[in-house]
Order: structure tokens, then C-alpha cells, then sequence
């Protein structure tokens, strides 16, 4: 059923999200410079996930077999 399981990408969505309100919330330039590097390193592997999957792909399935990892 698809949606019953978690697709990684929400887990990035969150971090992304607590970040940003950490980032809103803080009074520390290092701090902060240290919170906008995290953001960074996460959105750019969203993107590097993303060109990685191509076009076309279906939602995540963690119980999908993969094609080449398959007994059949």
C-alpha cells in the first residue's frame, strides 16, 4: 500500500525544518554559521539523490526487490 511506510526523504525534510527553526532561534555567529554549513550538506544531498534516481522512479518501497540483487 503505497504511503504506509516512511520515505527517507520526509527525514531530510524534518532535519531541513529544524535547522532552519534553530537557525531562526540563534543568537551565536558560530553557531550559526555551523547551522547554515548543516543546511547546506543536507539540501545538496537531496539534490545528489535526486540526479542519482533519474526520472520516472516510483515512490520509495523499502520492500522493493532490486533488480539486480534478486534470486529470480
Amino acid at each position: 500500500m503505497p504511503g504506509s511506510y516512511p520515505d527517507p526523504r520526509s527525514y531530510a525534510n524534518t532535519a531541513i525544518q529544524a535547522l532552519e527553526e534553530a537557525y531562526e532561534e540563534n543568537y551565536d555567529t558560530y553557531t550559526g554559521s555551523l547551522i547554515l554549513t548543516a543546511l547546506g550538506a543536507i539540501r545538496r544531498l537531496r539534490l545528489e539523490i535526486k540526479s542519482q534516481q533519474g526520472p520516472g522512479l516510483s515512490d520509495y518501497d523499502p520492500y522493493e526487490i532490486n533488480e539486480s540483487n534478486s534470486a529470480i
